[in-house]
């Protein structure tokens, strides 16, 4: 019998599937899920070593691509910002992703 092969999930996978509905498959509750998204990234980036985060702010210390699709999205995004700003803000602020960073040169 041959062994199944796991296909290796970010967590962020993770908490989308989970956030499915059995039935029908639909997304229930987003809005609650996509923040949770956003930071299980930040977890995985700093736990790779691409980041660093320090008293609420977040910081890119290498912008090298995991070769994770999600997390090299990820990771670019944050790497694109150049003003320091705090892991609590919103994503209904004015940057377009829900973490704001900077970058260290």
């Amino acid at each position: 019998m041959e062994a199944t092969k796991k296909i290796p999930t970010t967590l962020g996978e993770q908490l989308l599937l989970i956030s499915l509905d059995d039935e029908s498959g639909t997304a229930k509750e987003l809005a609650k899920v996509a923040p949770a998204i956003a930071a299980a990234s930040l977890v995985e980036l700093a736990l790779a070593g691409r980041i660093d985060v320090t008293d609420d702010k977040v910081t890119v210390v290498d912008a090298t691509p995991l070769g994770e699709a999600a997390l090299d999205a990820a990771l670019e995004a944050l790497a694109g910002k150049d003003r320091p700003g705090s892991t609590r803000t919103g994503s209904t602020g004015s940057s377009p992703t829900p973490w704001p960073v900077r970058t260290r040169a």
